[in-house]
């Protein structure tokens, strides 16, 4: 040991500086607002994949829907669990917990509250068991936050335009059918 004032409870091989700036690398620690915009710009990605390889798949075959569709979205979905899982560990971390507890998310409903405590709970301040507190948010994760707000707000917003008119049409079938029930 080189350090003879250094902490017996300290890492021997901390994360090293630059791992906090390497978007998929699995050790340091991820701040709120960065874990935010590295997820929503990775889902914003690959949702842009899926929609060029449907769109292209879609006028080779104007029948049926192509497997190779269903390939890349199992792909896609392959990297946005790894990306989840990386960015969550690294979340975890800077909670100064075990980034084992990132396999709760698996878990049906326990996954909603990891959820929000990975976006809301704040990190713990100064030099944790995993490594220097991570770096100050620049201009570049702040804008990919806000660019992340927004698609979130974008996808809700057309999900609700697709849904209440679904739902209406719903609504209506269901009270016709009840009528013609009732009519017998």
């Amino acid at each position: 040991m080189t350090e003879p004032y250094r902490s017996p409870t300290a890492l021997d091989d901390p994360a090293p500086a630059h791992a906090a700036t390497e978007p998929f690398a699995f050790r340091g620690r991820l701040g709120r607002l960065r874990y935010f915009a590295y997820l929503g710009l990775v889902t914003l990605v690959l949702y842009l994949l899926l929609t060029f390889a449907s769109v292209l798949t879609a006028g080779a075959s104007r029948s049926e829907p192509s497997a190779l569709v269903g390939v890349v979205a199992l792909l896609l979905m392959a990297v946005a669990t790894f990306a989840a899982c990386v960015y969550g560990i690294r979340r975890l971390n800077d909670l100064n917990r075990s980034g084992w507890l990132i396999l709760l998310g698996f878990v049906p409903l326990v996954n909603l509250l990891l959820a929000l405590i990975l976006l809301f709970a704040p990190g713990t301040p100064g030099d944790n068991r995993y490594g220097p507190p991570p770096p100050a948010n620049g201009t570049g994760v702040i804008l990919g936050a806000v660019a992340a707000a927004l698609v979130t707000l974008a996808m809700i917003g057309i999900l609700a335009a697709v849904a209440l008119p679904a739902y209406q049409d719903y609504v209506k079938r269901a009270e016709a059918y009840q009528m013609q029930r009732d009519s017998r």
